[in-house]
């Protein structure tokens, strides 16, 4: 399994691949231009699955958030 990291910065999303001579070089380079970890590393066999994985679970993150919201939005107006 391949290992991937995803960065962001404003709209923009890019990935690492982890465990290669030039790793270190592009995380530091990305950082500098801002960019964020964004989710945890992830395993997979090629960087199309990897990032279908982290659209998942970026999707899931929004869906989550959006719960919550919605969820404080009822709770605020108990007051």
């Amino acid at each position: 399994m391949l290992r991937f990291q995803f960065y962001k910065s404003q709209d923009v999303v890019t990935h690492v691949k982890l465990d290669t001579p030039t790793t270190e070089d592009e995380i530091r380079q990305l950082t500098e231009q801002g960019f964020t970890e964004s989710g945890d590393v992830i395993s997979a066999p090629t960087i199309l699955k990897a990032m279908e994985q982290h659209q998942n679970r970026h999707e899931d993150m929004i869906k989550e958030y959006a719960t919550v919201g919605v969820i404080l939005g009822l709770f605020s107006g108990l007051r």
